[in-house]
């Protein structure tokens, strides 16, 4: 596995003048980790992850390999300019872009929310799935927070307890092992997400384009093949772009072949009152999170 690896990186190397490098969703991967704002680059510098400066560091020297030099991985800037340029990326990203990052941030702590509470749902009893998916949808139409890739993950979690996704999850769990799963497993639901907003974001004038992530975050892919999508439409211009997401799987056919005919009936009832509820939400995100939180660790018998 690392041979092929290796030789994937030797090909992106052969062709880097033909390439455009973007390390915005690894940047936005990191963000969670900021506690503070900071308007100082250095002090912001001085403030990561020393693992996180390292990989950033080794993701500019592998941008200025030259096809000539891909074979050996010689890159061809310096290490002081590989990190004056690893500063001026974290402080585009984390200083001068605040507004972007709390809308990520909100979208994270959503997700968290959500994994909670199927994780709480989970373990409450034994209940059939069929009556706790309908809890879920419950709480999907309280807080104004449904998702057709979440309703799929919840529902196939219930049906199945050693699911994929949620395999390293028991009663009695050490908390911090439990807060570091949980963080991962809501990253890798808001990465889908992120990867279609930076596929409106990049430009082309081209009717069909083919942009694609790389990573070796297994949890990452088999979250996102549980929920695949078939591909993206994105309609107008630069300013007021839309990105249209059509997955392989259609939830309501799902829904239905599954005879979940209640679950489908409260989900379209109850969109009025979610567009309601969403200021609710947005204002009280932080509350709903601790107490989703408490209400979880006592699902799971977590001291």
């Amino acid at each position: 596995e690392c041979m092929s690896y290796c030789k994937i990186l030797c090909y992106f190397c052969k062709r880097s003048k033909e390439l455009r490098y973007d390390f915005s969703f690894y940047m936005y991967e990191n963000s969670v980790q900021i506690k503070k704002e900071f308007t100082d680059e250095n002090e912001l510098w001085n403030s990561l992850n020393k693992n996180f400066k390292d990989n950033l560091l080794n993701l500019i020297r592998f941008k200025y390999i030259k096809p000539e030099d891909a074979n050996s991985f010689k890159t061809s800037i310096s290490d002081l300019n590989a990190e004056k340029e690893a500063k001026d990326l974290c402080s585009k990203f984390y200083i001068k872009t605040e507004d972007l990052l709390n809308k990520i941030k909100f979208k994270y702590k959503l997700e968290k929310l959500i994994i909670l509470k199927i994780l709480e749902i989970q373990f409450n009893d034994n209940r059939a799935h069929q009556n706790k998916f309908l809890d879920f949808v419950d709480f999907m139409n309280k807080y104004s927070c449904f998702s057709d890739r979440e309703s799929i993950l919840a529902l196939e979690y219930f049906k199945n307890k050693k699911h994929e996704s949620f395999k390293k999850i028991h009663e009695g769990m050490k908390d911090e092992n439990f807060l570091k799963i949980i963080n991962n497993i809501s990253w890798d639901l808001v990465a889908p997400r992120l990867m279609e907003d930076f596929i409106g974001g990049m430009s082309s004038n081209k009717k069909v384009f083919l942009p694609f992530f790389l990573s070796n975050d297994r949890n990452l892919r088999d979250t996102i093949n549980t929920y695949p999508t078939k591909y993206v439409f994105i309609n107008g211009d630069q300013d007021k772009r839309r990105i249209v997401s059509v997955p392989t799987m259609n939830t309501h056919e799902y829904l239905y072949k599954n005879s979940y005919h209640k679950a489908i009936k409260e989900i379209h009832d109850k969109a009025e009152e979610r567009r309601k509820n969403m200021p609710n939400l947005q204002s009280n995100l932080d509350n709903y999170l601790t107490l989703g939180y408490e209400n979880c660790k006592k699902a799971l018998k977590i001291g």
